[in-house]
């Protein structure tokens, strides 16, 4: 899989000034496929073409970005391919599904890269080079109860942050986490509708419907 950059050679060429947020990087730490370290992908703002051979992680990536900014009630996975849309969700790509296995009565079940004491982060820097402004958004997922999808809080930050360094460290313990991104000037939500209002005034969305459109 691959970023092939559309603007390389001359920036306005094809499609002139590209004015306000942009996406400069995504990151993703345990996401579907994607496991055991983190995976950056790096469009710098431009347009980009993601190309890959079938079942190499596009659908993933996207649905990672789905995932940043669109509600949980209405995010819908592989859009790509409706047939197996409905086997992908939150705690599929979470769990690392990659197959199925069979039980010993002969039941099929869900093959996992990682189990439910593995955490996962998405995370998406967004840059408005006319300002020199960032935007950076992330979701953490943990599980609270194994029964239960995994949990999951919300971050907006005015600056460029990545995995590695703001989301380690922590021995697990999600509340010493949040404290510290709290105390490092992160805004911290529990709940998708606060998180959306804040990163929509930051991006000038004045429309909830227009994360809708986007999906």
């Amino acid at each position: 899989m691959s970023l092939f950059n559309l603007e390389q050679e001359d920036p306005g060429m094809l499609f002139g000034a590209t004015p306000g947020f942009r996406l400069a990087k995504l990151e993703v730490f345990n996401w579907g496929t994607f496991d055991g370290k983190v995976w950056t992908f790096s469009p710098g703002g431009e347009t980009s073409l993601l190309t890959g051979d079938v079942g190499s992680g596009k659908s993933t990536l996207v649905d990672a970005l789905i995932t940043l900014l669109v509600s949980p009630r209405k995010a819908a996975y592989n859009k790509a391919a409706d047939s197996s849309a409905k086997e992908r969700s939150v705690n599929s790509y979470v769990r690392g599904y990659f197959g199925q296995k069979r039980s010993a009565e002969g039941i099929g079940l869900p093959d996992s890269l990682r189990d439910i004491h593995h955490y996962s982060v998405l995370l998406a820097t967004f840059q408005n080079p006319g300002v020199s402004q960032f935007v950076t958004l992330a979701q953490f997922f943990w599980y609270q109860d194994a029964q239960k999808p995994p949990a999951r809080f919300y971050i907006v930050a005015d600056k460029e942050m990545w995995i590695t360094r703001d989301f380690s460290k922590f021995d697990k313990h999600v509340r010493v986490l949040k404290k510290r991104l709290k105390n490092s000037g992160v805004r911290v939500f529990e709940d998708y509708t606060r998180y959306a209002e804040v990163f929509r005034g930051r991006f000038g969305i004045e429309q909830e419907q227009a994360m809708d459109l986007f999906q």
